[in-house]
């Protein structure tokens, strides 16, 4: 049997009486509740693993790389290089432009091989406990690190 999409085989004439609308609204209604659940789930099962100190998933921050199904991220080291010196120019008193001025001069790349910009360099200041190694997730702090620390916290 072919796959049909429900409103293709239930009569048009059926929604126009309020018995063809209820069954439609508790089918929607059981839909909507099913992909909460899963949605439950998946946020608790991330929070979880972030909690016992892996990786939760998604991007990977400059300077780590992600490994999927790896519980731990591991270090790209001109990425980290990258994050290093950002923070060192950050030390000095540079600007978030001045930095990223420096960066491509001195030919670093981001993770996609493009040049840096003010923005990069703010996103990249602004997680600096993700850099020492403390990856969260939804706000939950791991209990013990287990990611590489490119920054000394």
């Amino acid at each position: 049997m072919s796959e049909v999409a429900p409103w293709r085989w239930w009569p048009a004439w059926r929604c126009a009486r309020s018995s063809g609308r209820l069954f439609f609204q508790v089918v929607g209604s059981f839909a909507e509740c099913e992909r909460n659940v899963i949605t439950e789930r998946t946020s608790g099962g991330r929070k979880e693993k972030a909690r016992k100190g892996g990786y939760a998933g998604g991007r990977a921050p400059l300077g780590y790389t992600a490994t999927r199904g790896a519980r731990r991220l591991s270090l790209h080291e001109e990425g980290a290089a990258a994050v290093r010196r950002t923070f060192e120019l950050a030390a000095e008193g540079g600007s978030k432009r001045g930095i990223a001025a420096r960066l491509n001069a001195e030919g670093r790349r981001t993770a996609e091989g493009k040049e840096f910009c003010h923005v990069q360099v703010a996103r990249i200041l602004s997680r600096r406990d993700v850099h020492a190694g403390a990856h969260r997730y939804g706000g939950v702090a791991p209990e013990r690190g287990e990611q590489p620390a490119i920054l000394q916290a």
